[in-house]
């Protein structure tokens, strides 16, 4: 029998019970389901409210001698902006691991204290401070590199605080997190470790000063880092901020200097005053380094970033008006946070106002002489909340490029999200000159060799354009795309009306990507819910789905839900019109594959006062080379849409149209779909779990730790055990919970206690549904992903069960002790009897040595016997004793062990203590000098009933051990044969 230990099972309702105030949302949310691993030990304390700081609060402790301590969090490692984690609260000289698991990224919105310790965060998601995140320890390590389990018991073996000034996780350049600063942080050593290390904000300086107030705490502290060292294949330096005597970047694909556009609009170029150096990483994985090289100091470029609409004001009027060289000095423009344009509360994107700054147009590129031609990246951040309206008074100046750029030229756009929140465009240019063009789209007015690239687009109420020049060019996503060199991934949704109103004799286009697209490549595009689409001139009118007129290459794209489209020219005599549910035509050698379209009931498309009206389901006019194009409509709709009819047909060269009515609409509709959904949509999510940052081997021990330890429960205080268990509720304090377990589980150790806690409470948060999104595990890892969870699961399962179980067989099991307690006080009974019995044996006996009673004499062969029968009768009361043990260890342990999956659950045994002078009775020293034949003394029946068996059970034992266990000063001799007489019973259950 393996060594018992002492040990707990908390059901899993006891857990979410015990552990529900670590249970918290934003703003408030904490890091969660911690445990402390690796041989190292530690409190959690909290949350509660700190008055001092108005935070939601947690204290973590570190009790490990040697001041190394590993803790993993099951729910993740992030800080709600009105919350804030403690490190070390009143110590030092610590240094504290944490690994964070799921796949969420670690977001640092609110405050991590650690004052003189260090602190390590490994998220392989990513690690963000935001613009409210601050960082204050003696040194801070963030890294997305997962750590293997060795490594994590080399941090816990370091030997003092100093290895951890030096400790330096390994950097994979395969991983694909990313470590963002926003915020403060405020650290004599900084180290970041990420495939792209971003500082684009805030400041790094050094630790603030001991004493520092809780508020003065968020602020940069003004002193100097000893130094800041950044890793990554991308390394981007912020240069405003950062003040340390050292500098040092380590990127193995690309560099960049850093400078907010509102800086640079103001003072210029800072970038060439920051002093900093590149060098080596030294743990590195190289074996995935593959061809990367360092990237030198010379081929770090220049980037301005753009986090706040403050920052796009002076970038719009930066670059309409060239100031300080911008269009020259940068390589890129990137954002760096969501930015809000206040349409709800009547600003307008064409003459954005601001206190101190006054009022420009926001739209980028607004004139032929200003286009963008450089890189932007919105880095999946969103800007939200736009109207644009150009007929105001306040406008003098008409542009004739609209849209959040207005005219771009051999550009680069991509990772952008764009949300209107039913903002529109209205856009009117009453006279222009003849030559000139007037265009209007959701992203962007016009765009010639440009790149576009993982975009959004959605909630636009309205696109309205009108003017008087040769062309008039409205869309959802552009008004005009030209030679567009790679459009792929971009998602269009929710649109009112796109009017295009041409006052004067030309050529009108409105479409729902874009107004007109004269060449380029074009791929996985989406469009929903489009309302209508229409087109007036006073000459010629087009109108498409997709586009109002196209060459180019298409493919991959679909339509759901598209609207009304119309189109009408005001000149008969030679106006014409031309619609199309995907073009309103189409220029011969245009290739377009694996296009899906579907309208809802009702749609329609009219056109009139034109000398030639063409419409047609897929295109209006025109040739083109078509390959899997598929028209989902009711079979009332679209009856006149029969210009291209001669395209159609059941094969992929044609374009198949699939009519529904009343009763399958819902299966057409199913069927569009499944082609639909093949289409790739914008992913701004680039991080995917391998194998090796599931931290397999942690995950295996802290389960090991619940089910291959022993667990002991006393049954005599069961009934009261899950009275108390009965009472948990979310106001349970942590020390409540860790006397819980001592009372009842013989757990002396309170940092054992606190660690079982630990461990049910990870497990509870791993397992959790916002823990983990699945699409975010590589396919090569959801194998194992589905192993851990399950083992997860079933563990926290088997904790509810066993609870569960001794609750529906406390009964039974409180029977048992109730009938052994009866025992006990007939063993005391019989061991009276015994010694009443032998007493009058050796009276008689000292009677026939004295020749005063015969040795045949009836009374002392009768008294023999009744001496025989009293250590019989005493022997069976024992064995009844081991009977109910024996019951209790076939029956209900191994249940809990085999049915639950635990190695050593015990119940606390029932002990019946023999007396050593209780002796199996025996004739010696008879006088037989009178002759004749000696009694003849039989063992009873009753010395029978155990005597042989007894003998050989003690014959063949197999195991026996010595347990620690004393009563009476009498040694146990505890064996799984239960030796006849042993001195003590114990029947190990």
């Amino acid at each position: 029998m393996k060594k018992l230990a002492n040990h707990i099972i908390l059901s899993g309702v006891t857990v979410s019970m015990l552990f529900s105030p670590l249970m918290a949302i934003d703003p408030n949310k904490l890091p969660s389901g911690g445990k402390f691993t690796h041989g190292t030990s530690g409190s959690i304390s909290g949350p509660y409210f700190d008055k001092n700081t108005g935070k939601n609060t947690i204290d973590i402790t570190g009790k490990t001698q040697g001041g190394n301590h590993v803790i993993q969090w099951g729910g993740g490692f992030s800080i709600g902006k009105d919350a804030q984690v403690n490190f070390g609260k009143g110590q030092s000289g610590q240094n504290y691991l944490n690994i964070a698991h799921g796949t969420n990224k670690s977001t640092i919105e609110g405050v991590l204290n650690a004052g003189g310790n260090n602190v390590f965060l490994i998220n392989p998601n990513g690690v963000i401070i935001t613009k409210t995140g601050t960082i204050n320890a003696n040194r801070f390590v963030a890294s997305t590199s997962s750590m293997s389990d060795g490594d994590m018991w080399k941090f816990a073996n370091m030997k003092n605080f100093n290895d951890g000034l030096s400790f330096s996780p390994i950097f994979k350049p395969h991983k694909a997190g990313n470590v963002v600063n926003m915020g403060n942080i405020n650290a004599n050593d900084v180290l970041l470790i990420g495939n792209k290390v971003d500082i684009q904000g805030g400041n790094i300086h050094g630790k603030h000063n001991e004493g520092v107030g809780d508020e003065a705490l968020k602020n940069p502290s003004g002193n100097t880092a000893n130094k800041v060292h950044l890793v990554g294949n991308e390394v981007n330096i912020l240069v405003d901020g950062i003040k340390s005597d050292s500098i040092i970047a380590s990127a193995y694909i690309k560099g960049s200097l850093q400078q907010s556009t509102t800086s640079y609009y103001n003072y210029g170029n800072n970038i060439g005053k920051l002093n900093f150096i590149t060098q080596e990483y030294d743990n590195i994985d190289k074996t995935n380094l593959g061809n990367k090289k360092l990237v030198t100091k010379d081929k770090f470029e220049k980037h301005a970033t753009i986090g706040s609409d403050i920052d796009w004001w002076h970038f719009a009027k930066g670059w309409n008006e060239n100031k300080n060289n911008m269009r020259g000095f940068f390589d890129t423009y990137k954002l760096v946070d969501d930015i809000d344009f206040g349409a709800s509360e009547g600003k307008n994107y064409a003459n954005y106002c601001i206190d101190g700054l006054g009022c420009t147009s926001m739209i980028v590129g607004r004139t032929s002489d200003s286009a963008f031609k450089k890189t932007f990246d919105g880095q999946g951040y969103t800007l939200s909340n736009i109207n644009i309206d150009t007929t105001v008074g306040e406008i003098k100046d008409k542009p004739l490029h609209v849209g959040i750029f207005g005219l771009a030229n051999g550009a680069s756009f991509s990772n952008i999200n764009i949300d209107y929140m039913n903002g529109g465009i209205r856009h009117k240019v009453d006279e222009t000159d003849k030559d000139e063009d007037i265009y209007a789209g959701g992203f962007i007015g016009s765009a010639s060799n440009s790149k576009f690239y993982n975009m959004s687009l959605k909630n636009i109420s309205n696109i309205y354009v009108e003017g008087s020049g040769d062309y008039v060019l409205a869309g959802g996503f552009a008004g005009e795309i030209k030679n567009g060199d790679f459009i792929n991934r971009i998602l269009i949704q929710d649109i009112g009306d796109i009017f295009g109103n041409l006052n004067s004799i030309g050529s009108a286009f409105a479409g729902g990507f874009a107004g007109f697209v004269n060449g380029g490549m074009y791929k996985n595009i989406s469009m929903q819910n489009v309302k209508s689409i229409k087109v007036k001139s006073s000459d010629e009118a087009r109108a498409g789905g997709f586009a109002g007129s196209v060459n180019g290459t298409f493919s991959d794209i679909y339509l759901d839900k598209l609207g009304a489209i119309s189109a009408s020219s005001e000149v008969s005599e030679w106006g014409s019109t031309n619609i199309g549910g995907f073009f309103g035509s189409v220029t011969s050698g245009t290739s377009v594959d694996k296009i899906y379209i579907y309208f809802d009931e009702g749609v329609e498309f009219t056109s009139q006062g034109a000398k030639e009206n063409n419409i047609g389901k897929f295109v209006g006019s025109g040739s083109g080379i078509f390959s899997n194009i598929h028209i989902y409509h009711h079979k009332n709709d679209l009856n006149n849409a029969t210009a291209d009819k001669s395209y159609w047909g059941n094969t992929d060269d044609k374009i198949q149209i699939h009519t529904y009515n009343d009763n399958n609409q819902e299966s057409t509709y199913k069927d569009f779909l499944s082609k639909a959904n093949t289409i790739e949509k914008p992913n701004h999510s680039d991080v995917s779990l391998e194998e090796d940052d599931l931290n397999k081997e942690v995950i295996t021990q802290i389960i090991e730790d619940i089910t291959q330890k022993g667990y002991v429960v006393d049954i005599a205080m069961l009934e009261k055990l899950l009275e108390d268990y009965n009472k948990f509720n979310e106001n349970t304090t942590e020390g409540e919970k860790i006397s819980f377990i001592q009372t009842y589980f013989n757990i002396k150790d309170e940092n054992e206690a606190r660690g079982i806690l630990q461990s049910l409470d990870f497990l509870t948060y791993y397992t959790n549904n916002k823990t983990f999104d699945k699409n975010r595990i590589s396919n090569e890892a959801k194998s194992l992903f589905d192993f851990l969870q399950a083992q997860s699961k079933i563990t926290l399962d088997n904790n509810k069960a066993l609870f569960s179980y001794l609750n529906n067989n406390k009964n039974k099991l409180i029977a048992e002790y109730n009938k052994y307690k009866k025992l006990e006080q007939i063993f005391k009974d019989k061991e009276q009897d015994y010694f009443k019995a032998e007493a009058e044996f050796n009276r008689l006996l000292d009677l026939v040595n004295k020749g005063k009673v015969s040795y045949n004499d009836p009374k002392f062969t009768q008294a023999f016997d009744n001496w025989l029968n009293a250590y019989n009768s005493y022997s069976n009361t024992y064995v009844d004793a081991k009977n109910i043990n024996d019951n209790i260890k076939s029956t209900y342990t191994k249940h809990i062990n085999e049915t639950l999956g635990y190695d050593n659950f015990n119940f606390n045994p029932f002990l019946l203590s023999l007396n050593p002078d209780i002796k199996e009775p025996e004739i010696s020293n008879i006088d037989n000098s009178q002759g004749g034949d000696l009694p003849d003394f039989e063992q009873t029946t009753s010395l029978n009933l155990i005597g042989d068996n007894a003998l050989n059970e003690e014959e063949e034992t197999e195991e026996v051990e010595e347990a620690s266990l004393n009563q009476k000063n009498k040694a146990c001799i505890v064996s799984d044969n239960f030796k006849t007489m042993n001195p003590c019973i114990v029947g190990g259950l």
